[in-house]
């Protein structure tokens, strides 16, 4: 069945996944000691409130949101708006520029390892607060994965047909070639430039260059060692990502890309960022949507009944219909993302140069220098977005402090 017409099909077992769902979020209200639970303002955290609500009507509820001063990655009018609609005692927190260059090496220390998801800074300081008030948190953690509401998917599965109309397929990177590359990753002109750079590619690379930060970079940028012996880190990533992939040729490759989230991205770095930042604080932090009778249910579904080419997550939209205002039901998603790229052009540019300059990682020689002074320079005169780049390579710096 074409993709978007399996997401606009009945569905008929929609009963029996708002009851997993029910159940799913019952049994993880079940403490006895103060509960809380995380918002994003997106359609999983809020989803998993709602249904508290629904199963509590009368117990209180604590909800946490983080807001950033740059609208582009603030949800916490979103947040917000659930909070109140499902009366909820609501705390948000605003994280400042200054708070990467103050938590970094807590973060490095905390993880014990190069953890290079932003997203850690924050889920840090949301952990710290909830402890002061609730013992045990619900999270929406599960949801993007499992009923497919990464971005990624959808390119994926339009990538796949375009790879069966090669005269379109040409037409469309021609075109997108022409867009000049943005200043922004999250512009649509960069978007589309992304993805029209990656067409030419096999399916295993092109997903590769979507999801690595570094899939526009110098090789000799990330391994300058082994990039004198004539290594390609980037096809050797590409290697090991065909092998890591689930399923066969007969499985279509956006159901494999799922499958491999799932398997890897779910708890080598979702899950991973959200246990230790809460057990440092010492919170329990429990994801419903990860029952894995839920879970089971929802992957045994085609992605297709989740992904439109033009919306994700149909499905659960449409099981969460009724529960939520209807402005966050149709707002699109945006993740839980961290302005890391302005702050590292603007107000922390001097802390960041200072600290990839000066520090381990230039010493080392694991780094070409000349390739990245070209990424601090190109990114604080914002002629280019290396933000996760450069948080990442800040990450290592800070790891080799540290010591192993």
């Amino acid at each position: 069945m074409p993709l978007q017409d399996a997401a606009n099909a009945p569905v008929t077992d929609d009963a029996a996944l708002a009851a997993a769902l029910r159940d799913a979020v019952a049994v993880r209200l079940e403490a006895d000691v103060p509960l809380g639970f995380f918002l994003s303002g997106g359609l999983d955290s809020s989803l998993v409130a709602a249904l508290a609500r629904q199963a509590c009507p009368d117990r209180p509820l604590r909800t946490f949101s983080m807001s950033f001063p740059d609208a582009r990655y603030d949800e916490s009018r979103f947040a917000e708006r659930v909070a109140r609609h499902i009366r909820a005692e609501h705390t948000r927190l605003e994280l400042a520029p200054a708070s990467l260059r103050e938590l970094l090496p807590t973060i490095a220390r905390t993880f014990g390892e190069p953890f290079a998801d932003a997203s850690a800074i924050p889920t840090y300081l949301l952990c710290r607060e909830a402890r002061h008030h609730v013992t045990v948190a619900l999270s929406g953690d599960g949801g993007d994965e499992l009923f497919g509401g990464y971005d990624r998917y959808r390119a994926v599965a339009l990538a796949q047909r375009l790879d069966r109309a090669d005269p379109l397929k040409s037409l469309l990177a021609l075109i997108g070639k022409a867009v000049p590359r943005g200043s922004d990753l999250k512009s649509r002109r960069s978007r589309l430039r992304r993805f029209a750079d990656a067409l030419a590619d096999d399916p295993v690379t092109r997903y590769l260059r979507w999801v690595s930060p570094f899939h526009e970079a110098d090789p000799a940028a990330i391994a300058r060692r082994e990039a004198g012996r004539g290594d390609d880190p980037m096809r050797d990533a590409a290697g090991h990502l065909r092998q890591c992939l689930p399923g066969g040729a007969s499985m279509p490759f956006a159901e494999r890309v799922r499958a491999l989230d799932v398997a890897t991205y779910l708890p080598g770095d979702v899950l991973t960022k959200v246990d230790r930042a809460s057990m440092a604080h010492g919170l329990e932090v429990r994801s419903p949507l990860l029952d894995h009778r839920l879970a089971e249910l929802v992957l045994s579904l085609p992605l297709g009944r989740h992904v439109g080419l033009r919306r994700q997550k149909t499905l659960l939209r449409r099981l969460a219909a009724g529960l939520l205002p209807p402005e966050i039901l149709a707002r699109p998603k945006m993740g839980f993302g961290v302005p890391i790229a302005a702050w590292l052009a603007g107000p922390e540019a001097g802390w960041m140069r200072e600290q990839l300059a000066g520090g381990p990682l230039a010493a080392s020689g694991l780094v070409d220098g000349a390739t990245l002074r070209r990424y601090i320079d190109e990114h604080t005169s914002r002629r280019a977005d290396h933000g996760p780049r450069l948080y990442s390579l800040l990450v290592l710096d800070q790891f080799l402090r540290d010591g192993p």
